[in-house]
């Protein structure tokens, strides 16, 4: 089971995520449920240091990710990196909807 916890502040803006585990669903290399887990985690590291420049704590071994956002941001900066964040969410939100039995998702407000 994959299981991924995304930490929201009182605006509900995204302060970090860890995604661990792995999904069962398929063998390994053929495992379209961690396949899509993996792309959105990865795309969503590479936006967010590539396009939104802003360095980050991480921290990626076998089936664990743990990501948050450990410096002050600029407007811009907070705006681009809470619209990938945001997307990432909905994205893993539709991946639960569709295979709950292989990923659950926990939102934990700070």
């Amino acid at each position: 089971m994959i299981q991924i916890n995304v930490w929201e502040d009182e605006e509900q803006k995204i302060k970090k995520f860890l995604v661990r585990g792995h999904a069962g669903y398929g063998e390994e290399g053929w495992d379209i449920v961690c396949s899509a887990v993996s792309a959105l985690t990865i795309a969503t590291l590479n936006g967010l240091t590539e396009y939104v420049s802003i360095p980050l704590d991480i921290e990626i071994e076998d089936g664990y990710v743990y990501c948050a956002i450990t410096t002050k941001m600029s407007k811009l900066q907070t705006i681009q990196s809470q619209a990938i964040l945001q997307t990432m969410k909905l994205a893993f939100e539709n991946i639960v909807d569709e295979y709950g039995e292989y990923v659950k998702m926990d939102k934990i407000k700070i």
